[in-house]
């Protein structure tokens, strides 16, 4: 595997050291998608809250942090299940907080069982965007908010998202 790769998996499915360093990048550079998520889902009361693709659980820690919801997870690495349980022990420990590996397409809730969802730069790691987007519609509740926040990206002469 090429270094260009390895980096584009590390972004993909987070794993070890170079998964540690790659949400840390990710952190610095989505703060003004993370803002506008957070805008975008004008939390109130005890709503459930559902993170697409949490990486290293700083987000949702900060959410939990600022709102009375109940917040879930779902993430294709296990090492960031596992690093964002450790960020996020005392929520999840308390009952505030589920995190559990899953993807868009496949996040294991129960159907009209969310109010919100969210998820920031994620869609392009999507193995279906229609299956994604049908599952996250398929969990939402009536009166359905999802905020996905992008960069702004530029498609390639090969017609790839770069």
């Amino acid at each position: 595997m090429g270094v260009m790769s390895y980096i584009g998996e590390q972004f993909h499915k987070p794993t070890g050291l170079g998964g540690k360093l790659a949400t840390f990048v990710m952190n610095r550079q989505n703060w003004r998608q993370y803002a506008g998520a957070e805008a975008a889902l004008n939390l109130v009361g005890t709503e459930s809250v559902l993170d697409i693709g949490f990486g290293n659980g700083y987000l949702l820690g900060r959410l939990a942090g600022r709102y009375d919801c109940c917040f879930y997870g779902v993430d294709i690495s296990p090492d960031m299940l596992q690093t964002a349980t450790k960020r996020n022990r005392k929520s999840i420990d308390s009952g505030k907080m589920c995190l559990s590996l899953g993807s868009a397409e496949k996040t294991g809730l129960e159907s009209d069982s969310i109010d919100k969802a969210y998820t920031v730069n994620t869609v392009y790691f999507w193995s279906s965007l229609d299956a994604g987007l049908a599952d996250i519609w398929r969990i939402l509740k009536p009166g359905r908010v999802l905020a996905l926040r992008l960069k702004r990206a530029r498609l390639s002469r090969a017609g790839r998202i770069a």
